[in-house]
């Protein structure tokens, strides 16, 4: 695990949000709590960047692997080292908080075509321990926890579980948590271990 950093992501990816802080979509904060202080705020450098933008740096593998063949956290350690190099390992649900994480991009290995595959530390939700279950009648399978990378700004770029973009596939197995959106399944695994997708990777700057 790489630390308990305090993060919370919102649908503003980039930005951090604060008690008492409300940020809208363009990251423009404003201060609702409630103060005597009626002294003018201090000059705005800009957005505030999640401080893990300068502490982590995610990348995405530029191959994707069929579940079935990551057989440990190790190996797939060992595949995020052997395409970016020393220090790179596979990237664990609560890196920050967890749920989703903000970083620096590797600017050669990032990619938003496909779900990657991630792992969890307290749950079985990878294809080498989730147990074998049907989600289509008659193929049994195991599942894999996918997490989606997705675009922030020029600062950070972001990975989420919330995202529900490549969710909607026949065969897959997320958690529905409303009529309208979809999110991984970090309980069980959502993407049958027979798919090949990306593995989504980490490193400490």
């Amino acid at each position: 695990m790489l630390g308990t950093t305090s993060l919370a992501v919102t649908l503003a990816l980039g930005c951090v949000g604060r008690s008492a802080i409300e940020v809208d979509d363009d990251c423009d904060s404003t201060d609702t709590s409630d103060t005597n202080d009626e002294s003018p705020p201090p000059p705005s450098d800009g957005p505030e960047i999640a401080e893990t933008c300068e502490t982590l740096e995610l990348a995405v593998t530029s191959e994707c692997f069929v579940g079935n063949t990551i057989t440990s956290t190790e190996h797939a350690n060992g595949l995020c080292e052997a395409e970016l190099g020393a220090g790179w390992s596979w990237l664990e649900f609560h890196a920050t908080w967890g749920w989703s994480v903000v970083a620096q991009i590797h600017p050669d290995a990032w990619s938003t075509a496909s779900r990657a595959w991630v792992w969890i530390d307290d749950q079985d939700a990878e294809c080498f321990s989730s147990p074998t279950r049907e989600v289509t009648p008659g193929e049994p399978e195991r599942f894999g926890m996918t997490w989606q990378p997705v675009e922030a700004n020029d600062d950070c770029r972001a990975a989420t579980c919330n995202d529900s973009q490549g969710l909607d596939e026949p065969g897959l197995d997320p958690i529905d948590s409303n009529p309208v959106s979809l999110q991984c399944n970090a309980y069980d695994g959502d993407t049958p271990c027979s798919r090949c997708r990306p593995l989504l990777c980490v490193r400490a700057l």
